[in-house]
């Protein structure tokens, strides 16, 4: 069974998924998406007739959905833009018109004009995405969380060293809280794991906050400028600004400047992959359970976690993009977490600089409630 099929005994707390083409209730996977029977059919008779439309609006831009009467050719458009695919059709063709009597028996061959694709169950079942879901709840009350620490009369208030070192020691504790909370079994680690685990995770998905927040709130950011925190912003023509002073502050200053252009490369990559909520709660849970493999190889309940946040993701595209594009996007998304990896090496040999010369007070962990 594919993985993003659940058990029967499962399916009945799982909303109707919806036709990517019409809206209407789907009933499976279609010529490579998801589909209900209408627009299955639409596109098959479509194909095999070679039928061609014109726009009944003349413009190509019609509304296509189940409350309205459809333009076929918008119709069709429509299903060939989401990723309908013609070669299935063509591999597994069915006769749409009954078939004349046998004239050797006599007998008559049934057949039925609106055949459900080959291999496509009459009642399909769709994988829950309540881990994603709990997973981007975290992500969300996390960031909101951070909005009580801004100041109430602006939006966006340019950080200083000072504030950014505050900023950092108090929402350590709320990416604790997070993981406590919304990524279960991390509750059940040791409290040495535990401590490992957020040392390494909280520069991970810091990271993605930055890279998520700035793309997401990039129409109503100053020039340069990147969301650090919820009301902070900092300004990357300005990397002193964040630096404290040190005997290596300028060794320090140049490595923030390579970080500006890594981290602008990667924003990039959030950017033209569109990504989403439910893709950055996936990237966060991803990240996460490789920190733990990493450390605890053998604790099964970290592979199982994993397995699950990956699972509902491929589940999650194919309901986004369509069974055809599901490939490429979950490669790239891929790229995009070793990408903010590669971004996380230079935040940390930054704040390991840093704590050499205790310009960042690291002796935080101990106090926290795990």
């Amino acid at each position: 069974m594919n993985s993003f099929f659940v058990e029967d005994d499962e399916a009945q707390s799982v909303e109707p998924m919806e036709c990517l083409i019409c809206q209407n209730v789907a009933h499976g996977y279609h010529f490579g998406i998801l589909s209900c029977r209408a627009c299955a059919a639409f596109f098959r008779r479509t194909v095999i007739l070679q039928r061609n439309y014109k726009c009944i609006g003349k413009r190509n831009n019609c509304e296509v959905n189940k409350d309205k009467k459809m333009c076929r050719a918008c119709r069709l458009a429509k299903c060939e833009r989401l990723g309908m695919n013609k070669k299935e059709i063509q591999a597994n063709r069915d006769p749409i018109r009954p078939k004349k009597p046998n004239a050797s028996n006599g007998q008559t061959v049934q057949t039925n004009s609106n055949n459900t694709p080959v291999n496509i169950p009459d009642q399909p079942t769709f994988e829950s995405l309540e881990t994603l879901e709990r997973l981007k709840e975290g992500c969300i009350q996390y960031y909101i969380d951070q909005k009580s620490l801004a100041p109430d009369d602006r939006k966006y208030t340019y950080i200083d060293y000072a504030k950014y070192t505050e900023l950092y020691r108090t929402t350590i504790p709320m990416i604790l809280k997070m993981l406590k909370n919304n990524f279960s079994p991390f509750e059940k680690l040791d409290l040495t794991t535990k401590k490992h685990i957020l040392q390494n995770f909280y520069v991970k998905h810091h990271t993605v906050e930055i890279l998520f927040q700035t793309y997401r709130n990039a129409d109503s950011l100053p020039p340069n400028a990147w969301i650090f925190f919820n009301g902070y912003i900092f300004d990357d023509a300005d990397v002193g600004s964040i630096v404290g002073q040190s005997p290596i502050r300028e060794e320090i200053k140049k490595l923030s400047r390579s970080m500006v252009v890594v981290s602008t490369n990667t924003k990039r990559s959030f950017e033209k992959l569109q990504i989403d909520e439910m893709e950055r709660a996936a990237m966060a849970g991803i990240m996460l359970w490789q920190e733990v493999i990493s450390f605890v190889p053998s604790w099964k309940d970290a592979h199982d976690a994993q397995e699950k946040v990956l699972k509902e993701l491929h589940a999650y595209v194919i309901q986004k993009c369509g069974l055809k594009s599901t490939g490429s996007r979950i490669g790239a998304f891929m790229c995009v977490i070793n990408e903010v990896e590669d971004m996380t090496r230079l935040f940390m040999e930054r704040m390991t600089m840093e704590a050499i010369f205790n310009t960042v007070d690291v002796e935080i962990w101990d106090g926290l409630d795990f």
